[in-house]
């Protein structure tokens, strides 16, 4: 009894945030401390989702015989919190004259760069500049971007699908840290790259596949990033960094996570194109993935895969074969599927099996790729957009159990479809398309492919 009102009288530090201000230094620095030399951090769980807690007794023993064997200096003058100028009373007038002078400049151009807070960049032909909100340049720093790529790192238009560049407060100071990818026209050049407020850097992050492909000319220097994003997906007030990799000449795509020390969390391979993702928490507080793509070992189809962040399992998205309606093309769709592929855990991956919208793309016009992302998410369901081409699109509404609700098309999908259909190009007409188009969604179960209403009732009984 007596030891537990002890455990119950100890006061806890229950995330990295608090444990930072009680330590006077950043999260980074204390993340590095816990990895390197021992700072008593615990976790609820041994999952990369695990809460942290620490103990304030413990933190001051382990601070105490660190700073002891001079592990660790006492924070200096300038470090300090409110650090005033007292020290120099007594001196001769000239000495406190010229100390204060240079006091004062070296405490000036600290505050300049430790007030950096960057929010955006400039382009200037091969030169870019990290900007704060007032449009000042705060650092810059040179690369070439592949002809047709600088608008990806410009600020996003509202249907705007790719984005290179992304800030966020990593370390707990109150200011962003900026993750940044090079998109180089030298293949072994591209990487990610992570600066501190200030613009010293962090970390680089190269990408190295680690499965192993059937075609072997998939090297890595193919693969380049189209979206990244700096999102706490782990509740711990940390944002991780979450990026696709996709390989363009052979169009297998990789989601990975990695942490604030660009340590990778998490990989899910993926045998298509990638083209965006959403974080979305629920009104319960759990956090969910949704990534949207297309995937080439279901002929192209639009594809929808929703990750639980209380789950993450490594691996690679269904299916793992070539399905039997594509037998004929087995050949050239095996170089899709990884060997050996380990399977990922998901909560739902849904495809959208509608041949005929590549009967909207007219000859001369680039392939019948389309292009899916989540318009919006909400407790009450989501907008799945699929873009066919140019502005002609599929809007459909899904309840929270991914029931259909309706499929609006554009006006351009609309016009379209119905010049195409009074041309006796189309058989079908747009009404009996959307009528009929619920029965083709369907999910990856454990027992191939299902409608969505039957997800729930599987899903159930599996529980």
């Amino acid at each position: 009894m007596k030891n537990t009102e002890n455990i119950n009288n100890r006061q806890i530090l229950s995330t990295w945030k608090e444990i930072s201000s009680y330590l006077d230094r950043n999260i980074r620095t204390c993340q590095r401390w816990e990895k390197e030399m021992g700072l008593p951090v615990f976790r609820m769980e041994d999952s990369i989702r695990a809460s942290v807690f620490a103990y304030r007794d413990e933190i001051d023993e382990w601070l105490h015989n660190r700073t002891k064997n001079n592990e660790i200096g006492k924070k200096t003058f300038f470090e300090r919190k409110g650090a005033v100028i007292g020290t120099f009373i007594g001196l001769a007038v000239s000495v406190v004259v010229l100390a204060y002078v240079l006091f004062f400049h070296i405490y000036k151009e600290k505050q300049t760069i430790r007030s950096y807070n960057p929010t955006h960049i400039a382009l200037n032909n091969d030169v870019v500049y990290f900007c704060d909100a007032s449009g000042e340049s705060l650092w810059d720093f040179k690369f070439s971007p592949e002809q047709g790529f600088r608008s990806f790192y410009l600020p996003p238009r509202s249907n705007e699908i790719r984005k290179l560049v992304d800030f966020a407060d990593i370390d707990g100071d109150s200011r962003n840290e900026v993750v940044f990818f090079r998109l180089s026209d030298d293949l072994e050049n591209r990487e990610i790259i992570v600066f501190d407020n200030d613009g010293s850097l962090l970390f680089r992050k190269a990408f190295v596949p680690n499965q192993r492909y059937a075609d072997t000319t998939l090297d890595y220097h193919g693969w380049r990033i189209d979206y990244l994003k700096m999102v706490d997906i782990l509740g711990d007030e940390i944002p991780e960094i979450l990026a696709i990799w996709k390989n363009q000449s052979r169009f297998p795509s990789t989601f990975v996570v990695y942490d604030s020390f660009g340590n990778e969390l998490f990989r899910y391979n993926h045998s298509g194109h990638l083209h965006r993702f959403d974080v979305f928490k629920n009104s319960e507080g759990k956090k969910f993935i949704f990534l949207a793509g297309t995937n080439n070992l279901l002929d192209g189809n639009a594809v929808l895969a929703v990750l639980n962040c209380d789950h993450l399992v490594s691996g690679t998205a269904p299916p793992y074969s070539v399905p039997e309606d594509l037998e004929n093309l087995k050949g050239r769709l095996e170089k899709y599927i990884p060997l050996q592929p380990k399977k990922a855990v998901q909560e739902y991956y849904m495809r959208i099996h509608h041949n005929e919208l590549s009967l909207l793309v007219t000859p001369g016009e680039k392939s019948k790729y389309l292009t899916p992302w989540i318009t919006d998410i909400s407790d009450d369901g989501m907008i799945f957009t699929i873009k066919v081409i140019a502005n002609r699109s599929l809007f459909y509404t899904l309840d929270s159990s991914f029931q259909l609700i309706s499929i609006i098309p554009s006006r351009s999908f609309q016009d379209d479809w119905n010049n195409y259909f009074n041309q006796k190009k189309i058989s079908l007409s747009l009404e009996s398309f959307i009528r009929n188009s619920e029965k083709d969604i369907l999910f990856w179960t454990d027992s191939g492919w299902v409608p969505s209403s039957l997800v729930k009732k599987i899903q159930g009984s599996s529980n």
